[in-house]
């Protein structure tokens, strides 16, 4: 079900674009930096059903535990994998 009226920080991103987002993620994550931006991006553009995920992410780096941010973005890249497609 697609929402017909977007919030404000509701980005609408295809499947492509977030899969895209969490590959530059992941890469900037594994060398240990902190990407805020991209992060801000994950959160407001992803659906509401991975929202959470993509805030322990954002907590996961802000404390510089980068182990597991990583595997929250692998499970949010899984889940939008197996989405069809938007």
């Amino acid at each position: 079900e697609l929402q017909t009226q977007p919030t404000s920080t509701q980005v609408v991103f295809s499947k492509i674009e977030l899969l895209s987002l969490l590959d530059t993620l992941t890469l900037s994550t594994e060398s240990g930096e902190v990407d805020d931006e991209n992060i801000d991006l994950l959160i407001s553009s992803v659906p509401k059903a991975m929202k959470i995920q993509a805030i322990e992410v954002s907590k996961a780096i802000s404390d510089f535990d980068f182990n597991s941010a990583l595997i929250t973005l692998t499970n949010l890249k899984k889940l939008i994998e197996k989405e069809s497609d938007r």
